[in-house]
């Protein structure tokens, strides 16, 4: 994992892909809080680039 913000309050980011069965490639990130208090899962739209969900996963990791 590759922490995002070190010290206090860091967050651990991690990222991989996962092949399905009819060999479509798909991406994920994770964003684990040292202290996690609930999960939340993001799934964006058709043809929408993961980048602007960036920001928002490392501030509910907050």
């Amino acid at each position: 994992m590759i922490p995002v913000v070190e010290g206090p309050g860091a967050i651990a980011h991690s990222e991989g892909s996962l092949l399905t069965p009819d060999g479509l490639r798909l991406f994920w990130q994770r964003f684990e809080p040292a202290e996690p208090r609930g999960v939340l899962l993001l799934v964006h739209g058709l043809g929408e680039h993961q980048n602007p969900w960036l920001r928002a996963g490392d501030r509910v990791g907050r």
